[in-house]
């Protein structure tokens, strides 16, 4: 199985995940599947449109690099920086044909209303991940071809009793693994998967299966 959302630590980066990153530090490692991402955190200060810029160069130069994660997210305030900041890296992942991995916390009407804005010209690939909403939530963003990404914390959401459901419509799997080393990740990975399958779904593998060659032709395609 393929870990659709994990996070860069000082271990060698592993080809069975793709690592999102959430803040500038982190963009200076290069692998298959990397994710250049910027996460708006409070009490911080930044020139948006020089971060873009720079944003937009390192996407020219890598053509294996994605955008995300990049998001929005009510705790963090300040949110008509961070729509302007999703919106310029929504035309940027279609300007480049790169997949946008999505952040989103308690602020899915403001992501829909985005994505709608958006319907005619979208990148190749969207991806939210550690989805925690609704099922009718995730049917909403599924017509705007937006695949949803679950970690273990899914188990603890109210959706988690609509989990075959989801199973049906369709979801990615992930551990949002952000540990400074890889010790007991893969446990954490399998235990997962083991849980899921335990449950009797049915339907994950194939779509995880589905969409990781989906990444694939995306990246290696140019």
């Amino acid at each position: 199985m393929f870990d659709f959302h994990r996070h860069i630590n000082k271990c060698n980066l592993l080809n069975n995940a793709f690592y999102a990153t959430s803040n500038q530090e982190e963009w200076n490692r290069e692998n298959s599947f990397i994710s250049l991402g910027l996460l708006l955190v409070p009490n911080k200060k930044y020139d948006l449109d020089k971060i873009l810029l720079y944003l937009e160069k390192r996407l020219s130069a890598n053509k294996n690099f994605q955008i995300g994660e990049i998001g929005i997210d009510k705790r963090f305030g300040e949110i008509e920086n961070q729509i302007y900041f999703l919106d310029k890296c929504l035309k940027l992942a279609t300007k480049y044909n790169r997949v946008l991995t999505i952040h989103c916390v308690q602020s899915y009407n403001l992501l829909i209303r985005l994505l709608k804005n958006h319907a005619n010209s979208m990148p190749p690939l969207i991806i939210l991940h550690g989805f925690s909403s609704s099922l009718e939530i995730a049917r909403e963003l599924k017509k705007l071809n937006v695949i949803i990404s679950i970690n273990p914390n899914f188990f603890n959401t109210r959706g988690f009793k609509n989990i075959k459901e989801f199973d049906k419509l369709g979801f990615l799997t992930e551990t949002d693994w952000d540990k400074d080393n890889d010790d007991g990740y893969q446990d954490y990975f399998l235990s997962f998967i083991n849980s899921l399958k335990e449950i009797g779904l049915t339907n994950f593998e194939d779509i995880n299966n589905e969409y990781r060659t989906i990444l694939e032709n995306i990246t290696f395609s140019r």
